[in-house]
């Protein structure tokens, strides 16, 4: 009787732990898989924060060296970028006798005298417009102080009509150090990199794995193989990296181009860069 109790109390026991293991394998069969996600990792190092523009290249001082009479010039001496100095030889012209002006070429010198006159009534045209405006602004610029002083205009529009809001490029001179090794000639094309913020040492990420979430940055960070809302307090980005002055540590992991709807605690499995 008690062997058949035990034995019974035994198959009991297998089918319970047959149907908790089953229900186990199938629980884990079903389960969600992680998510993969590229990763990228916290670093600390330069950050910087640049103009980068093109540019051409020119010397410092142009000279133009022309001559007075039409004759015929000797072989020169000189050779391209050779040193000179004021009042140097640098060509000798052998004179020609003066040619006798015939009608065409007449004509087109008082064709050319025409053409600089009519240039120069434009110019003087120009000018007296932009003077006929310029009265034009301060009339209307007094009469809108007058009207602030009453309240009548905001002082966002008392602004745009006080010297305007419109953006215009400004070209900009550089006069580097000169360096023989890598001096160049005149009117190469250049990129220049105007560098206006630089640190040392600081927290950086790559600018994909920023979240704008309201009014505040974002990261995921994974941690136990899960995602992780995370703020972070961004100094400065340029066109690639971020520096992150609160948040985050060196050596962390985050997610590279995250969704936005991403729930926080997601199985995520991380995949480097290249993977």
């Amino acid at each position: 009787m008690r062997a058949a109790t035990s034995q019974g109390l035994r198959r009991v026991l297998a089918a319970v732990v047959g149907t908790i293991a089953l229900g186990a394998l199938i629980t884990w069969a079903v389960r969600p898989k992680p998510l993969e996600v590229r990763v990228a990792t916290v670093e600390r190092g330069r950050f910087e924060l640049s103009i980068d523009e093109e540019g051409l290249t020119r010397v410092t001082d142009r000279f133009v060296v022309s001559a007075p009479i039409a004759g015929q010039v000797s072989r020169a001496r000189l050779q391209v970028g050779d040193p000179v100095d004021a009042g140097q030889w640098v060509a000798e012209i052998v004179a020609q006798p003066p040619a006798m002006l015939d009608w065409r070429t007449l004509t087109g010198l008082r064709e050319r005298a025409a053409a600089a006159a009519t240039a120069v009534n434009a110019a003087v045209a120009a000018r007296d417009r932009a003077a006929a405006g310029l009265l034009i602004a301060r009339v209307k610029l007094k009469r809108n102080l007058e009207l602030a002083r009453d309240g009548f205009i905001s002082d966002a529009a008392l602004e745009a009509n006080e010297l305007g809001v419109e953006e215009r490029p400004v070209k900009v001179i550089l006069d580097p150090e000169p360096d023989p090794i890598t001096q160049s000639g005149d009117g190469w094309r250049v990129n220049a990199s105007i560098i206006t913020l630089s640190e040392d040492d600081v927290l950086i990420v790559p600018n994909g794995a920023l979240l704008r979430r309201g009014e505040t940055w974002m990261v995921l960070v994974v941690e136990g193989g899960r995602s992780q809302a995370q703020p972070v307090n961004v100094a400065a980005r340029n066109a690639r990296t971020a520096w992150i002055r609160e948040g985050l540590s060196a050596g962390q992991s985050v997610i590279q181009y995250p969704r936005a709807a991403l729930p926080d605690r997601t199985r995520v499995t991380g995949l480097k860069p290249g993977g």
